[in-house]
């Protein structure tokens, strides 16, 4: 066998060649290591910002669990969704439509915008004015609408700081009662009057035929359809309600007074009245004279005949039971002239007045004088 001999010369340039790939080798590797470098570094910088981004995000997490589970969140989330028991007794114009029926009203329409801003859901207690303002000094329920206010009541019940709207009382009778039609109150003497029991009008009732020297039996019913239903059997001769309820049949026959009427809260609930407070604070804030237009607005729904009393009987017969009225002829849609005849609105209310009241009414052409 041969022998393969390597001269010293050789050798160094071989053991000089591999000493140059040796470091070529760890350069490379060190270029490589320092590339993995760089790249864990962005690929750590990345992470970070991620990491940052999930931290922000984390007390939102912590928040919305918190909502479900700590004491004070959860509370907010039942008082945006609170039940509160409202007494409703029916009365036309005002609170209609019994359990399950279609409701409608001035007083259940604000009653819809107080929940509206509160979030309040209602569950209704029916029943006759007496006995929810009795539920409510009970506790029963926790809130009554059209309560007016009295020191009496003030003992057992609290009241919101706003009116929920102003009331006018008359007293009304149907046109088959011509005795209490003609002007003549002391005709009143012996009637028999219907008004809603425990209700503020029946003491407005009771001072008022006091004042007048009447002598009149006050009948106490358990609320509007009670009374109706007594005038028509003809157990009543008159009755006693607010100029917000009253329906074509009725013809007023003296107004009584008037008063506001506030929300009742029971005396348990001191949190439902500092939010009811608040509530009608905001809307009296921003929708100015909110309660009198939804009042009035109900009110115009209401049609009020009225009787013409002693002193206008005795004008009219010293005037040739003749009225003369003054209009312009151009002042449309109020009044207007057409062929020598008044016309618009001013026309038509006064065919309604004639007709209604058998009178003559004679239209005058007045000019503007401007």
């Amino acid at each position: 066998m041969k022998q393969l001999i390597i001269s010293d010369k050789v050798q160094k340039e071989m053991l000089t060649d591999f000493m140059i790939m040796r470091e070529t080798k760890g350069l490379n590797e060190q270029k490589d290591r320092k590339a993995d470098k760089k790249k864990g570094k962005k690929k750590r910088f990345y992470l970070s910002i991620f990491a940052f981004i999930m931290l922000l995000f984390v007390p939102v997490f912590v928040y919305a669990s918190e909502m479900k589970s700590d004491g004070k969140t959860t509370q907010v989330i039942e008082e945006e969704n609170k039940t509160v028991r409202v007494g409703y007794f029916p009365y036309s114009n005002f609170q209609e439509g019994s359990y399950g029926e279609h409701k409608q009203g001035a007083g259940y329409e604000y009653l819809q915008k107080i929940s509206y801003i509160t979030g309040w859901k209602y569950e209704y207690v029916y029943g006759s004015f007496k006995e929810c303002l009795d539920m409510l000094a009970d506790g029963k329920i926790d809130i009554l609408g059209s309560v007016s206010y009295t020191p009496e009541r003030a003992e057992s019940i609290d009241f919101s700081t706003y009116a929920e709207g102003t009331e006018k009382y008359w007293i009304y009778t149907r046109e088959d009662h011509t005795d209490l039609t003609d002007g003549d109150l002391k005709q009143m003497n012996g009637c028999r009057i219907g008004v809603a029991d425990g209700s503020y009008q029946k003491d407005l009732l009771e001072k008022w035929l006091d004042s007048n020297q009447i002598h009149a039996e006050v009948v106490a019913c358990k609320g509007y359809d009670e009374m109706i239903e007594k005038l028509d059997a003809d157990e009543l001769d008159a009755l006693v309600i607010p100029a917000l309820s009253v329906n074509s049949d009725f013809i007023a026959i003296a107004n009584i007074g008037a008063g506001d009427c506030y929300f009742g809260v029971s005396k348990s609930r001191p949190d439902l009245l500092k939010e009811l407070n608040a509530t009608l604070e905001e809307i009296n804030n921003t929708e100015t004279d909110y309660s009198s237009k939804l009042y009035a607005r109900y009110e115009g729904k209401a049609v009020i005949n009225y009787a013409l009393n002693k002193e206008e009987k005795q004008w009219l017969d010293a005037h040739e039971n003749t009225i003369r009225v003054g209009y312009l002829k151009d002042n449309l849609p109020f009044c207007g002239e057409e062929n020598g005849k008044l016309t618009g609105i001013l026309g038509t209310v006064l065919d309604t007045v004639q007709e209604k009241y058998e009178i003559t009414i004679k239209a005058v052409l007045c000019s503007t004088g401007v």
